[in-house]
């Protein structure tokens, strides 16, 4: 399933024998996490996310803060990490 957040970037939501695969490609690097749930409980997260208007933590509760962020952003931990390093290796 293809969903878009409101920030215009594409996830695809897919069920495999390990849970839910959730995909993009941000900045042409394809990013992807696995979550343990249902992709029908994703999609009814996801639209009260972005059609019900409740905040992304309300929605998917069950997420964690990285997963989460993973699907407001499409950023890893290690993304953030990198790119907090380049930042203190400017100053």
């Amino acid at each position: 399933m293809f969903r878009t957040n409101r920030f215009g970037l594409q996830f695809v939501l897919t069920q495999d024998s390990t849970g839910t695969l959730i995909e993009t490609k941000l900045f042409g690097k394809p990013r992807s996490i696995h979550v343990d749930h249902d992709v029908s409980k994703l999609s009814q997260s996801w639209y009260h996310w972005q059609y019900g208007g409740l905040f992304v933590q309300d929605a998917f509760r069950y997420l964690s803060d990285e997963e989460r962020e993973f699907l407001q952003t499409g950023m890893l931990q290690a993304d953030f990490t990198a790119a907090t390093k380049e930042d203190s290796d400017v100053e």
